[in-house]
């Protein structure tokens, strides 16, 4: 059934509180209404399943995870869910707080398809340090992207919101599941590391990480560092290909930036930020303007320089939640807030990369026809890269907005 052929659910009453007034949006397998609780008066958004969708165990699944994990980490900058129903069939309804405004995917193109380094930094650190609340509870998201970051327009100020935990899981949770099963990748192609890629069993929070690298990336080069023509192309490349260098391709970014971005997207996750919370820590440096680094103290020392080096970044820093601080503003009208620019470090020596070529190519059959069969029914949403767009989450491709 396409969107336009669903029937409108306005006036219809859920569990005999949740009056739903407007249809926001729909899009993937669900849909999106704006509500309001006639009990309390409280305006809220109520996420529903699609009817095609609404019986199958593994979407069901997902749903339920999704509210979960939202519910346990409670963070400004994670979206607020207030309840979990079931509607008059039986099929699981999301309550969560009504958000005004649009995901970051929509605000970056809105601004010619690239912000700059000080706008990203307003946007990101925040989502960083929410991806850290949920990495100290024990949760990774496995689908970070920038349509799984909405801003929230509230006091003309934008408050980013992170979305849609959909794929998440407990660090440490087996892959028991049809959804987490091994050899079959889930998540979004171009944001996904390569254990993702691989299927692994023991992926970790560092998967989050690598999707925060990419954000990164994307964010200031206009580009994703990852893309191809077909998702077989993509996976090869993350899994054997260093990413064209940030310098290059956005040569107006800070080194201490540019270092951030390095560090996330390195292939061994040894190598990478150990947390999101370290991924914020690292990113606040580099908007303080000095060429610095985070010595095992925990401590800012000016007089070093940001390296790759594992462990760099002390085990376990966590950042300060806040709620989004300055307002940003379109990239060419927002001047830097950053310190004089910093010379950018001679590049890292190339990697040997022929044995991750032939392991990459051993195991692409398996692997692509894994993410094909894990993908294939869902419905992607807007795509980043017209030649592979990504795959939708059950709600994906849903907003919260609602125009005034």
């Amino acid at each position: 059934m396409s969107d336009a052929d669903l029937p409108d659910r306005s006036g219809e009453l859920i569990e005999g509180r949740f009056r739903l007034t407007k249809r926001l949006g729909a899009g993937g397998m669900g849909e999106v209404y704006k509500a309001v609780n006639e009990v309390l008066g409280r305006e809220v958004a109520i996420k529903l399943l699609k009817p095609e969708y609404a019986r199958v165990a593994d979407v069901v699944q997902r749903v339920e995870r999704e509210a979960r994990a939202a519910n346990v980490v409670r963070h400004p900058n994670i979206v607020d869910v207030v309840d979990v129903l079931k509607d008059a069939n039986g099929a699981p309804v999301i309550v969560q707080e009504l958000l005004i405004g649009e995901d970051l995917a929509t605000y970056v193109q809105q601004r010619g398809g690239a912000l700059s380094e000080a706008e990203s930094l307003d946007l990101m650190i925040p989502v960083t340090e929410a991806l850290g609340a949920a990495h100290a509870a024990g949760i990774m998201h496995r689908d970070l992207k920038l349509e799984n970051v909405f801003l929230d327009r509230r006091n003309g100020a934008l408050v980013p919101k992170v979305l849609d935990f959909g794929l998440s899981r407990n660090v440490g949770e087996g892959a028991t599941s049809r959804l987490t099963a091994t050899g079959v990748a889930m998540g979004t192609p171009m944001y996904m590391s390569p254990e993702q890629v691989q299927g692994q069993r023991d992926i970790d929070q560092r998967t989050d990480v690598w999707a925060l690298g990419v954000m990164l990336y994307e964010l200031v080069a206009g580009r994703l560092p990852f893309d191809g023509e077909s998702l077989g192309a993509i996976f090869v490349k993350v899994c054997t290909v260093d990413p064209p260098p940030l310098a290059t391709v956005a040569p107006h970014v800070s080194a201490p930036f540019v270092a951030v971005v390095s560090r996330c997207l390195q292939r061994a996750r040894e190598q990478r930020f150990a947390s999101g919370a370290e991924v914020a820590t690292a990113l606040r440096a580099a908007r303080s303007g000095a060429s610095s680094a985070i010595n095992a103290a925990g401590r800012i020392d000016a007089a070093r320089d940001v390296t790759l080096a594992a462990g760099e970044l002390p085990e376990g820093a966590r950042g300060t939640p806040v709620l989004g601080s300055s307002q940003p503003s379109p990239a060419p009208e927002r001047a830097s807030t950053l310190g004089p620019r910093v010379s950018h470090a001679s590049p890292a020596p190339k990697r040997n990369t022929a044995p991750m070529i032939a392991a990459a190519v051993a195991t692409f059959t398996l692997v692509a026809g894994g993410a094909w069969f894990a993908l294939r029914e869902r419905e992607a949403p807007a795509a980043v890269t017209p030649s592979a767009p990504p795959p939708a989450s059950p709600m994906q491709g849903t907003t919260h907005y609602d125009p005034p």
